[in-house]
This record gives C-alpha cells, sequence and structure tokens, in this order.
C-alpha cells in the first residue's frame, strides 16, 4: 500500500512537472508573438515613413514642374511680345 501511495506521488510529481513545462512553452509562445506583433507594427511604421516621404518628393516634383511650365510660359510670352515689337517696329519703317 505504501508502495502505490508512493507510486501516486510521483505520478502526481511528474505531472506537475510536465504542467509546469507546459505553462513555461506557453509563455515562451506568448513572448515570441508579441515579439512578431512589435516587429510588425515597426515595419508598417516604417512603410507608413517610406509613403509619407514619396509623397513629399512626388509634391516637390510637381512643384517644380510647375516652376518650369511657369518659366517656359514667361519666356513664350516674351518672345512674342519681342517678335510682335519687332514686327511692328518694322512696319513702321
Amino acid at each position: 500500500m505504501e508502495e502505490e501511495q508512493e507510486e501516486g506521488r510521483r505520478e502526481k510529481g511528474e505531472m506537475e512537472e510536465e504542467q509546469e513545462e507546459g505553462r513555461r512553452e506557453k509563455g515562451e509562445m506568448e513572448e515570441e508573438q508579441e515579439e512578431g506583433r512589435r516587429e510588425k507594427g515597426e515595419m508598417e511604421e516604417e512603410q507608413e515613413e517610406g509613403r509619407r516621404e514619396k509623397g513629399e518628393m512626388e509634391e516637390e516634383r510637381r512643384e517644380k514642374g510647375e516652376m518650369v511650365v511657369q518659366s517656359h510660359q514667361v519666356n513664350a510670352f516674351t518672345e512674342k511680345s519681342l517678335l510682335w515689337g519687332l514686327l511692328f517696329r518694322i512696319g513702321t519703317l
């Protein structure tokens, strides 16, 4: 009878050790999942930063393009004005 009780205590101890190991493994898995979520958040932040920078660069290009277009428009207007002025001068000679 004592042997059976000893066997029961030994089995109970083994089960408790297995349960403790299971809890440890569960804790490790939760830590890994948390690390994965943290890394995912960091990657999303980097992607958002990249999109923001891309938007800023596109805005700068658009502004430069508008300035170039305006510059060409001014040049074309000036050239036409000079040509008309020259033609008028030639016509009055």
